[in-house]
């Protein structure tokens, strides 16, 4: 199996425009060592970015001190844009909408930002865990692969220096853990109950469910299932008819 952490980008220098040599700023590097910090003990066997400067920064601390050089491949880059768009939030959420729409004059499609990360990520060696340094748009793409129709909201909550890992086996995408970004913490889920508290196990008809249990039916979890849920207090009892819990 390939482990493949993929790390957005901290926060970048918006007063220079060229998207190859935008820098971090002074937050961004700081984000950039956080990561060194919560990621070190993780036995990268390469480190991977995208040529951008943003990018490669981001994962230069962790590089460093994992004792690793920092690997470039332009198929890490993020989304081509045309030279100028003029309604720019437009453009994005009409490319969410149609995976393949890209405006003429040197745009790309998502679908073919996702053709390029495919092609990456079956590149590489299939027992390898690699920390990758890459973008937001990029990395939704990859989420988009996974968990087709979650791409865009996903790219809505992604935040600068988060990260998410993807699991590959035989060369093919078999999960992703995104907790940060889908997280159910403090926001309003609904739970769609298919174990009420009171009913016996399916297979052992002693054991009776002490607790509601069900799915959210919002988010997935890390094996790309409905995330488990569990509803708390007898008040909470469900009874025919009563298949969704919402708190």
């Amino acid at each position: 199996m390939t482990i493949i952490d993929f790390i957005r980008h901290g926060e970048p220098d918006t007063h220079i425009h060229d998207d190859r040599l935008r820098p971090l700023t002074t937050r961004g590097q700081r984000q950039s060592h956080a990561i060194a910090t919560n990621l070190i003990y993780i036995p990268y066997t390469a480190v991977y970015a995208s040529p951008a400067a943003r990018a490669t920064e981001t994962v230069q601390p962790l590089a460093t001190v994992i004792g690793k050089e920092i690997i470039h491949d332009d198929r890490l880059l993020e989304r081509q844009m045309p030279d100028w768009v003029v309604d720019f939030p437009g453009y994005v959420r009409k490319q969410w909408t149609d995976l393949t729409y890209a405006q003429a004059g040197g745009g790309e499609s998502i679908v073919q930002v996702q053709a390029r990360y495919q092609a990456f990520m079956q590149s590489l060696p299939q027992d390898g865990v690699v920390a990758v340094g890459t973008h937001g748009t990029a990395m939704s793409s990859v989420v988009e692969m996974i968990w087709p129709g979650h791409g865009a909201p996903f790219f809505s909550a992604l935040r600068f220096a988060d990260v998410i890992r993807v699991n590959i086996q035989a060369r093919k995408l078999v999960s992703l853990m995104a907790s940060r970004p889908f997280s159910v913490l403090g926001q309003t889920m609904t739970v769609a109950i298919d174990q009420p508290l009171g009913k016996a196990y399916q297979e052992r008809a002693q054991l009776i469910y002490p607790v509601n249990c069900g799915k959210v039916t919002q988010i997935v979890g890390g094996n790309v299932e409905k995330q488990d849920a569990y509803v708390l207090g007898q008040k909470y009892r469900c009874h025919p008819g009563l298949e969704t819990f919402r708190q």
